[in-house]
Parts: C-alpha cells; structure tokens; sequence
C-alpha cells in the first residue's frame, strides 16, 4: 500500500510502496533522491548510527541514488550470507550493502 513518510536519507517527505522486490522492503520516490530501495535491515541500521555518522551516511546514500540512471535502481540491503565480512570479534560485521540493480 503506498505511503509518505520522511525519506530516509534526505528527511524531506517521499512516497513509497512496500514491495517484495528485489527484497522485501520500500521503494521510495523523494524530489531529492530520485528513486530508490531500502530494506527494513537496512532503514534499522540507519536510525541507529549515532548522529554524527548517519547524517554521513544518509548524504552519502544519498548522493549515491541521485546518480542512478534511468535504467538503475540503487539498493540498500541487508549482506546476503556469502557478502557478510568481519569475524564480529576486532574485524566489524557488515551490516548494510548497496548496490545498483538494473530496474
């Protein structure tokens, strides 16, 4: 079912629609960003970075989905089991990946 909420990466209000594609999670369309996916894993670990860090990370991702063309869809997802790095022990787990997918 469509929505507005603040976009997650801007805060300005964006429409979305949940989807299952290409994961479960929103597709947002935001007059800042353009258009974009973001799983639920993925919007987590954004609003729990501490502040100085997701405002980074948000301008970034941003940015980042800004430069998707008309024929690509930036991504921000959950690592699947064969992209998880880090042992969790002095090596950081990856916790978000992002990626273009064609659309």
């Amino acid at each position: 079912m469509p929505g507005v909420e603040p976009c997650p990466l801007c805060n300005r209000p964006a429409s979305y629609v949940e989807t299952q594609r290409p994961h479960r999670g929103k597709r947002f369309e935001c007059v800042n960003c353009t258009h974009f996916f973001i799983d639920e894993v993925a919007e987590q670990v954004i609003l729990n970075m501490v502040e100085s860090t997701r405002s980074e990370a948000r301008a970034k991702a941003s940015k980042q989905a800004q430069a998707s063309g008309p024929d690509r869809l930036y991504v921000m997802r959950a690592p699947k089991q064969n992209e998880l790095g880090g042992d969790g022990h002095g090596v950081a787990r990856s916790t978000m990946m992002s990626e273009w997918i064609p659309r």
